[in-house]
Order: C-alpha cells, then structure tokens, then sequence
C-alpha cells in the first residue's frame, strides 16, 4: 500500500481481516477528519466485520508504504483449529473490541451485552462456520464464506 490508500471505508462490507506487516495505518473518525488509533507493524484490524458481518465501523487509511497480509473467514477459520488457545483469544479480542465500539458510540449497555453474547455464539466452541445474523431480529444462520 501506499501512503494516503485507503484500506477500507467505514460502512464497507467486510470479507476480510488485515494484518500489518510493515508501515503505518491510521483509523479515522466516523467523519474521517481525525485520528483516534494509529496500527503499527504487527497490529491488525478488520477483524469485527468479518466475524459479526456488521459493516466497517471505521475508514483505515496507509500513512507510510504498508505491507498487509489479509485472511478470509475460511482461511482463518483453518489456521484457527490448529491453534484453539489462539482462536480463544481472539474471540475474547474480538468481543472486547466491539463492546468498545458499541461504549462510544453510546449505545445502550443492554445492546453491548446482547452483542457480547452474540459474539461469543457467533464464533462458537468448534469453528467459526457459522454466524448469528446480528441483524435479524430472527437470529437467523449464515454462512461466513465469501
């Protein structure tokens, strides 16, 4: 990536996680006129989209020249049964960072709960094959292939 490439934009779909491998990401504000978290070498981002199918909830943009590695669902949903201390964690992570999300954007602490507790169904104790549609009131089941 060059520097100034936009990576995603908020309310994009999202299909894929990002990894840093080299470089400098700054995530912009819901107006995308400010800085509130800049992702280093090593850091990743994408992850919420691609386990809840919710839509970006920020704009990611390169501010140096950027090597990323990017997975799908499938791919990590692989990686992952090899690995189930990792894939624990990561749903702990995933989890964390979207009640944070959820905090800023004010929203009640019953829907950060309820987003919790889908979150947790969502990525499951087995794989992560399937997706609680936080979107349907229905709860119903789909699948995470792209």
């Amino acid at each position: 990536m060059l520097p100034d490439d936009v990576i995603f934009r908020k309310d994009d779909e999202g299909h894929f996680m990002y990894f840093c491998v080299e470089g400098s990401l700054n995530v912009l504000s819901s107006d995308g006129k400010r800085v509130v978290n800049t992702i280093q070498a090593g850091g990743y981002f994408g992850e919420i989209a691609l386990f809840t199918k919710f839509q970006r909830k920020a704009t990611i943009k390169a501010t140096t020249f950027c090597l990323l590695k990017e997975i799908s669902l499938e791919e990590l949903n692989l990686v992952l049964e090899s690995f189930p201390n990792e894939k624990e964690h990561l749903k702990q992570l995933v989890t964390q960072r979207h009640k944070q999300q959820i905090a800023k954007q004010k929203a009640p602490i019953a829907l950060a709960e309820e987003v919790n507790a889908e979150c947790v169904q969502l990525i499951g104790s087995v794989g992560v094959n399937e997706v609680i549609s936080v979107n349907d009131k229905n709860s119903s089941s789909e699948s995470f292939s792209d």
